[in-house]
């Protein structure tokens, strides 16, 4: 947690909102009003307490102002505080003057703030349950729940994945595999993500490959889940020729996964809830979208999703290298070689739109990369964040409804052949307006084809 938050722990959060405030809007030495006090959204039923709080930790002194006038002299303060924190950098001004525009309570602009301190370079906040949010910001959990539901309504922050409780599995005579569970249930909070001014410059649309969802779950809501074919997969069934699960079969063949830990596994996933999947899928867009922007900013390694990063987010705090025969460890496995594989269908996507489409079965995989590496020439860095959403695309007389909407400040214009195809969005709550958008698709049997030859590099 950003250490703010952890030296303001014992302040109301209306001093917390004002002292944002005047760090990131003052400099040293600067003299404070009353109005000043109430210009910065302290309320006047806040302001004694918020300039108690506000001396007790040597953030403004009391100035000795005299008074020509009868009555009681103004009271003025000198802001002395040296912010050590630097939060004036994570917390830009104008992103708080936009903050004032939208006219949100404090406690709104208070979960905000907490946000904007505790995001990663890519601006995700995780790790962060809705108590500790409250119990940081001084706030109810009911306040921050509604704070959170506000700014996703503003579009001012994206639930990327909602938190969720993975059953502990079952006692088994097999107690190696569950020890480091200790049979509780793991609770996962949700993963938040700011959106930024130039996240949604462009919004492209990647037609997928069908893919089968086994028939025991068609009933339950997962119809639409990418991830259930994992229960496929450990089921071992026959597979459909154009789905991606013949794929996660290639890329897990090699590994140390037996019979008995696939029935196990298959087991443990069929405990969980049907909403576990949505869940998985959750995670397994945001690796997509980490990948990319991994790739797109200059990366070199052809794979850049490894199962830490996947098992960090379905199974931590279980340690990771003490997980190995951890109920859940091989969806953690598969999900990584999943998201793999689907960061290269989109970018395959974009690589056969070009206007040059005659060398795509010998593609070789330092042309791959280079190719990958000009998106990026203007040297600024790719944002890019992948949705699954319900949506209704029309392009040359088909309709399909499943697809990735890729939200980014990235300009493909001038590097491959763009589609146009009018698109109706289902989900009630979507961020994305009906309309005409980029659309790219690609022959999977060609994908196929090129996944198994340049990045595994291994010849049919």
């Amino acid at each position: 947690m950003n250490e703010f938050f952890t030296f303001t722990s014992n302040l109301s959060p209306y001093t917390k909102w004002v002292l944002i405030r005047l760090i990131t809007g003052r400099v040293i030495g600067d003299k404070l009003s009353k109005a000043d006090f109430l210009e910065l959204g302290c309320t006047h039923n806040k302001l004694v307490k918020v300039i108690e709080e506000l001396q007790k930790i040597n953030t403004i002194l009391k100035l000795e102002v005299e008074s020509f006038k009868r009555g009681r002299p103004a009271l003025s303060y000198s802001f002395i505080y040296n912010c050590p924190n630097k939060i004036d950098k994570l917390i830009p001004s104008e992103m708080l003057t936009k903050l004032e525009g939208l006219k949100l309570r404090v406690p709104i602009k208070l979960v905000w703030s907490f946000f904007a301190l505790n995001q990663d370079e890519q601006g995700y906040i995780e790790g962060f349950s809705v108590a500790k949010i409250a119990k940081a910001c001084g706030l109810k959990v009911t306040e921050v729940k509604t704070a959170i539901e506000a700014l996703k309504e503003k579009k001012i922050i994206f639930q990327v994945i909602r938190g969720c409780t993975l059953k502990a599995p079952a006692i088994t005579k097999n107690k190696t595999i569950i020890s480091t569970f200790r049979n509780k249930n793991l609770k996962r909070a949700s993963c938040f993500r700011i959106m930024s001014d130039t996240q949604q410059k462009f919004l492209y649309l990647v037609i997928t490959p069908p893919l089968t969802t086994p028939h025991y779950l068609a009933s339950r809501k997962n119809r639409n889940s990418f991830t259930a074919i994992l229960l496929d997969f450990l089921n071992k069934e026959n597979i459909k020729e154009k789905t991606l699960l013949n794929l996660l079969r290639f890329e897990a063949k090699e590994s140390n996964i037996t019979t008995d830990y696939c029935l196990y596994e298959l087991k443990f996933l069929a405990q969980q809830p049907s909403h576990i999947f949505n869940y998985f899928d959750q995670i397994l867009f945001k690796l997509v979208s980490q990948g990319l922007s991994h790739l797109l900013n200059h990366g070199t390694n052809i794979k850049p999703i490894c199962e830490e990063d996947t098992f960090n987010l379905i199974l931590s705090p279980a340690n990771y290298e003490l997980a190995t025969n951890l109920a859940g460890r091989i969806s953690s496995y598969l999900i990584t070689h999943l998201s793999n594989i689907l960061i290269h269908y989109i970018l395959y996507a974009f690589y056969s739109h070009r206007e040059k489409r005659d060398d795509l079965a010998d593609v070789d995989r330092s042309k791959y990369l280079t190719w990958i590496h000009s998106l990026n020439s203007s040297g600024d860095k790719v944002d890019i964040l992948i949705i699954k959403t319900q949506i209704v695309v029309k392009l040359q007389d088909s309709r399909t409804i499943e697809n990735f909407v890729l939200s980014t400040n990235l300009d493909l214009s001038a590097k491959v052949k763009i589609l146009k195809g009018y698109s109706e969005f289902k989900e009630p709550r979507s961020l994305l307006k009906d309309g005409e958008y980029s659309i790219f698709q690609c022959v999977y049997s060609l994908f196929a084809h090129f996944y198994k030859t340049v990045i595994t590099s291994e010849r049919l």
